[in-house]
């Protein structure tokens, strides 16, 4: 199977034609540019503001429940304008065995913040944010080891990043 393999050449992975074919896996989309490098215009999550937004003190801590993870993050608003901004949460996990994107988006929210106004903003990461489907077993699986977690903007303009281990 494709997703099993850690294909280097694009043009091994995918057709490139006038013909567009999508094929079903993981590498879709800003997961496929990030395995091939491959420069985009505007990356995935992107958005424009007339505003500027500061991402500080990252936490990331094991909650109740198996695999379970809570991240916290404070927003502030730097510019001279009110705003919105998307907060983005990916992980990127460490250890895979098996051929697993980059990183992976895994829960998102938009706040507005006033000028120099702050926000701490809370996702929680259940056991399903960290899983792959395992053909094999046929089943959800989640490998113990390290996974990071990345916040940011869009997919290519992340801010903070933070280890945990499950």
């Amino acid at each position: 199977m494709i997703s099993q393999l850690k294909c280097k050449d694009p043009e091994d992975y995918y057709s490139f034609t006038d013909d567009i074919y999508y094929k079903e896996d993981v590498f879709v989309g800003y997961r496929f540019f990030d395995e091939f490098d491959k420069e985009v215009l505007f990356p995935f999550g992107y958005g424009l503001s007339y505003t500027e937004f500061e991402y500080s003190n990252l936490s990331v801590s094991k909650i109740g429940g198996k695999n379970r993870v809570r991240v916290q993050v404070d927003i502030k608003n730097t510019g001279e304008l009110d705003g919105d901004e998307v907060v983005q949460v990916y992980v990127h996990d460490a250890e895979a065995s098996v051929a697993r994107p980059e990183k992976e988006l895994k829960e998102f929210t938009r706040i507005s913040l006033k000028s120099g106004e702050k926000q701490t903003v809370e996702f929680e990461l259940g056991e399903e944010a960290f899983a792959f489907w395992d053909d094999t077993k046929k089943e959800w699986t989640v490998e113990p080891g390290n996974f990071e977690i990345r916040v940011g903007a869009s997919s290519l303009d992340i801010r903070l990043k933070k280890q945990i281990e499950l």
